[in-house]
C-alpha cells in the first residue's frame, strides 16, 4: 500500500547541547572538469561554462545514477544540498533525485529525494528508491523550464526529509519518510555512495554541498553491518547500539560501517576524523557470507583494528552467532575463536554466550533468518555489554536534552505535536504552551513523561505558536524553541489518499461547508483522462477514485473548488 502524505511547512525547533560535528564532506559551486562525477547507465556529465550538465536519454533506466566522487559513507546523519536549473525537458522527463546508493551489489538498498521535472510543470516530490519504489509523496512544487531550484535531502537517524525551494517562483515544499525498522524490506544502505538519480532531461548543477551532523569525539563509535544498524529491532531506539546511548553520553552508531570489513577499511579517513574515545566492532559475517575466506577476513579485520588503535582509542570486539542451518547464515564460531584469542580482554564474550544455543543463534532472538536480531536479541546484546563493564569509564549523568519538537497540521481544526528527549527517567512532566501572537504563551496541557505526542483539536485560524516545557524531577525547567503552524483554512482539506483493497484508491476530504468539487486525472503530458463533478457535504467525505483502467505509471489527481487554487496529488499505479 502506498500512502500519500500531505506535509505542511512549519518551523522545526530544536533545543540541543552544541557538540562538535563532522562537517563538510564535499562542497563546490565551480567546476573546470567532470572528474568528480562518475556516470552510470546512459547518463552523461558535461561542462556548461563552470557548471555541470547532467543528462540522460531514457526515463525508466534506474541504473541512471551519477556518483559524486569516490566518497562513500555510513554516517547516520548527513545532508545533500544542491542547486540546479531545468535546462531541457520533455513529457517523458521524469526528473532528478539526490541521495545515497548502496555499494553492496547483492542488495538494492538506496534512498533519494526526487523531484519530477517533466513539461507538465507539476513538480511532484517523492522519497523513493532507484527502482521507483515510492516511500512517500508530498505536495507538488510546480516547475517550469529554466527554473532554478534548491534541494536538500537529509538523513537523520531513521528519518529522511526532502526539502525543495523554487528560487524562480518563491515556492517551497517538503516531504518526509520515517523508516519502519521492524521487518521492513526498505532499509538505509549500510554503506552508500552519494549519488544523483537522473531520469530524463538535462539538469544544470550550479552548486553541491554534502555534510554530516554526526558527532566528533563521541564516547563510543559502534562499527557494524545490518545487525548493528538494527533493521529488525522494534524501533530505531531499540537497537542495541542506540540503547548504549542511555548511559554513555553520545554513541555514534555504525560509523563507517559496511556490509563487509573491506568497506569499513575504505572509510579510514572517516573513522579517523570521528576521533571516538572507544570503538566497538561487530563486523565480519558478510565477508564470509559473500565469498571471502577466513584468512582474508582476519587480515582485513586486524588492519581495521590497527587503524583505530592508532587514533589513541581502545577497540573492543563482539561476535554474534548465526544459525548456519538457514539459507544465508554462516558459521561464525571459527572467527569468534580467533577474535577471542587475538584480542584477549578487549573481546566481550558475554554477547556470544547470551545469544547462543550450542554454537548457533538461538531462534527466540532472531528474525527467522538466523542472522538478524529481533528486539529481544538486541536487548540481550545491550545487557551483556553493560554487564561486562568494559565500556565504562565515561559514564555520567547528563542534563535532559530535547532532541526534537515538531508541530504538524492534520486538518483545518487539528494539529499533532510530537517531541523526543534523550532521557524520560528524570522527567517529572511535560507542559504544552500555545500563543496566537508569538509572544504571550499560556499552558493548555500537561503530559506524563512516558508520552511524546499530543493532539490539539482546537487549531485556530491564522498563526498557532507552540512551545514545549520540560520539568525535571529536581525542578529544573527547559523550554523548546517555538514551532509555528500557519492555518490558512480552505473550503476543502485533503486528509488522505491511499490504495485500499478491495475498493481501490480512496480520497478522504474534509469540507468546512457544502461545496462543489471537480476532480480530474491527467497523465504526464497534461491530457485529461477522467473527470467528474461532485458535491461535498460539510464534514468528512470519502470518495472512490476509479483508476483501474489506467496504465501503470505516474498520474496526477487535480482537485478544483470554485474560487480556490487547485490541489495536485501525484500517484503511481
Amino acid at each position: 500500500m502506498i500512502k500519500i502524505i500531505f506535509i505542511p511547512l512549519c518551523l522545526l525547533s530544536l533545543s540541543t547541547t552544541v557538540a562538535a560535528q563532522y562537517g563538510t564532506i564535499y562542497s563546490k559551486n565551480f567546476w573546470d572538469t567532470t572528474s568528480d562525477f562518475i556516470t552510470n547507465g546512459n547518463t552523461t556529465a558535461t561542462l556548461s561554462g563552470n557548471y555541470i550538465n547532467i543528462s540522460s536519454a531514457t526515463t525508466l533506466n534506474y541504473s541512471n545514477t551519477v556518483y559524486i566522487t569516490g566518497y562513500t559513507t555510513k554516517l547516520s546523519k548527513w545532508r545533500f544540498r544542491a542547486r540546479f536549473r531545468i535546462q531541457a525537458w520533455a513529457s517523458n522527463s521524469y526528473g532528478i533525485g539526490f541521495g545515497v546508493k548502496s555499494v553492496n551489489t547483492n542488495v538494492n538498498n538506496d534512498v533519494f529525494g526526487f523531484i519530477q521535472t517533466s513539461n507538465t510543470g507539476i513538480g511532484g516530490l517523492y522519497v523513493l528508491r532507484s527502482d521507483m519504489t515510492v516511500l512517500a509523496s508530498g505536495p507538488a512544487l510546480g516547475v517550469a523550464l529554466n527554473d532554478v531550484i534548491d534541494i536538500e535531502t537529509v538523513l537523520k537517524d531513521s528519518v529522511v526529509t526532502f526539502n525543495t525551494y523554487n528560487i524562480t517562483s518563491g515556492i517551497s515544499r517538503s516531504v518526509t519518510y520515517t523508516y519502519v525498522w521492524d521487518g521492513s524490506p526498505r532499509v538505509i544502505p549500510n554503506t552508500g555512495r552519494f549519488a544523483l538519480l537522473e531520469l530524463g532531461g538535462t539538469h544544470q548543477l550550479q552548486n553541491i554541498e554534502i555534510s554530516s551532523d554526526e558527532t566528533v569525539g563521541a564516547t563510543i563509535a559502534v562499527i557494524g553491518d545490518s545487525k548493528t544498524a538494527g533493521y529488525f529491532a522494534s524501533s530505531f531506539a531499540g537497537r542495541y547500539a542506540a540503547q548504549l546511548n542511555n548511559i554513555y553520553p553520545v554513541t555514534v552508531i555504525n560509523a563507517g560501517g559496511g556490509d563487509k570489513v573491506t568497506e569499513a577499511l575504505a572509510r579510514k579517513d572517516e573513522l579517523e576524523r570521528l576521533t571516538a574515545q572507544k570503538y566497538l566492532l561487530c563486523i565480519g559475517s558478510n565477508d564470509l557470507r559473500f565469498g571471502g575466506t577466513l584468512s582474508n577476513l582476519q587480515y582485513n579485520y586486524d588492519s581495521l583494528v590497527r587503524i583505530l588503535q592508532a587514533t589513541g582509542a581502545d577497540v573492543y570486539h563482539i561476535v554474534m552467532p548465526e544459525d548456519y542451518n538457514k539459507a544465508w547464515a554462516v558459521n561464525m564460531l571459527p572467527f569468534k575463536n580467533w577474535v577471542e584469542t587475538t584480542y584477549g580482554s578487549f573481546y566481550i564474550g558475554g554477547v556470544w554466550d547470551s545469544l547462543k544455543n550450542g554454537n548457533i543463534l538461538k531462534n527466540t532472538y532472531d528474525w527467522s533468518d538466523g542472522i538478524h536480531l529481533n528486539q529481544t536479541g538486541n536487548n540481550k546484546v545491550y545487557e551483556a555489554l553493560i554487564a561486562s563493564g568494559k565500556l565504562s569509564g565515561s559514564v555520567t549523568t547528563l542534563p535532559i536534552k530535547l532532541i526534537s519538537f515538531d508541530a504538524r497540521k492534520i486538518t483545518a481544526e487539528r494539529a499533532i505535536l510530537q517531541w523526543e528527549v534523550d532521557d524520560t527517567d528524570h522527567v517529572q512532566n511535560f507542559s504544552l504552551m500555545k500563543s496566537y501572537d508569538g509572544s504571550v504563551f499560556s499552558e493548555f496541557a500537561q503530559i506524563s513523561p512516558n508520552i511524546n505526542s499530543y493532539l490539539d483539536n482546537r487549531l485556530a485560524d491564522g498563526n498557532n505558536y507552540y512551545r514545549l516545557k520540560i520539568i525535571e524531577l529536581d525542578g529544573k525547567v527547559t523550554y523548546s524553541k517555538t514551532a509555528l503552524i500557519s492555518n490558512r483554512r480552505k473550503s476543502v482539506n485533503i486528509t488522505d489518499f491511499q490504495f485500499m483493497q478491495p475498493s481501490g484508491w480512496i480520497l478522504t476530504a474534509e469540507a468546512l461547508h457544502s461545496t462543489k468539487l471537480n476532480w480530474k486525472i491527467i497523465d504526464v503530458t497534461g491530457k485529461i483522462i477522467k473527470q467528474n463533478n461532485i458535491t461535498l457535504i460539510k464534514g468528512v467525505n470519502t470518495l472512490k477514485i476509479p483508476v483501474y483502467q489506467l496504465n501503470h505509471g505516474l498520474w496526477f489527481l487535480i482537485l478544483l473548488v470554485p474560487g480556490e487554487l487547485p490541489e495536485v496529488v501525484s500517484f503511481f499505479r
